[in-house]
């Protein structure tokens, strides 16, 4: 068993990102083994470019404000306690519209190659 306290996790600013969005490993790639989840701090204007994981499903789940996607193909905004799921390959990009602060959980699972 592994217990977590998000606040205690340290925010970085990851490559690819923007405007200040940071995330914090609640549970890290060493401890999840084939997945991690990760607290996203994303500030108004902020968010991360497009890009896509060859071998990861990533799902996005917000718990305060509102975020913004756009595939490529499709563009949608999520509020509280809506989710979307990208399987691997599906191109992603995301930017918080909102003028308050969005928080999100973000779920990463490794598949099998």
């Amino acid at each position: 068993m592994h217990r977590f306290q998000a606040e205690q996790a340290p925010r970085v600013e990851p490559a690819g990102h923007y405007g200040g969005l940071e995330l914090s490993d609640v549970v890290p790639w060493p401890v999840g083994d084939n997945f991690s989840v990760s607290l996203s701090y994303c500030p108004p204007g902020g968010g991360g470019h497009r890009h896509h994981h060859d071998h990861e499903a990533q799902l996005f789940l917000v718990v305060r404000g509102q975020l913004s996607f756009d595939t490529g193909d499709e563009a949608f905004t999520l509020t509280e306690r809506q989710g979307v799921l990208f399987a691997p390959g599906e191109p992603h990009a995301t930017r918080n519209d909102g003028a308050e602060e969005s928080v999100s959980v973000v779920v990463t699972v490794r598949r099998p190659a």
